[in-house]
């Protein structure tokens, strides 16, 4: 299986031994200097040295940004890069509700209809997929958890 669950056949390998990228992600290290090289020019307030603490909760739009992100987000900056391009830094600090309380609330309140059709679907979802096949992977539990967060979140859309 690959890093995201898929799993990889013969052709696969044979494909990714003869591109000589083993079975992780390949990854330009130019770009990620680039991006670190952007972030630290453009975003980073003083001379000090870089921090993710000192970059903004979001990315203010400019053409260089929009030519990286046309590149692509190297693998290690998304989970920095993304949810300041989306935005969801900016709206964790004006929403109170935290996903860990959501998920409690849901545990108490999930109404038993909505509970059923999401273990319908989380089981239809992907069941080739080494995260998805069987009831205790870790996607299952994940995909569960998200769906009854957004049931309880969105009642009147409903499930």
């Amino acid at each position: 299986y690959d890093e995201f669950g898929f799993e990889i056949n013969e052709e696969d390998s044979r494909l990714m031994a003869m591109m000589d990228i083993g079975h992780h992600q390949f990854e330009d290290p130019g770009l990620r200097l680039r991006w670190l090289a952007y972030l630290e020019f453009t975003h980073n307030p003083g001379v000090s040295e870089f921090s993710w603490d000192q970059l903004a909760n979001y990315l203010p739009r400019d053409d260089k940004l929009f030519e990286l992100v046309r590149c692509g987000v190297p693998h290690q900056l998304r989970p920095q890069i993304w949810p300041r391009l989306a935005g969801s830094l900016v709206l964790r600090q004006k929403v109170p509700l935290t996903y860990k309380e959501l998920l409690r609330r849901t545990v108490e309140s999930s109404a038993q209809s909505v509970a059923r059709q999401i273990e319908k679907d989380v089981m239809r979802t992907m069941p080739q997929n080494g995260c998805f096949s069987s009831k205790n992977c870790t996607g299952v539990k994940r995909l569960r958890n998200i769906l009854r967060c957004l049931a309880e979140l969105f009642p009147e859309i409903g499930y």
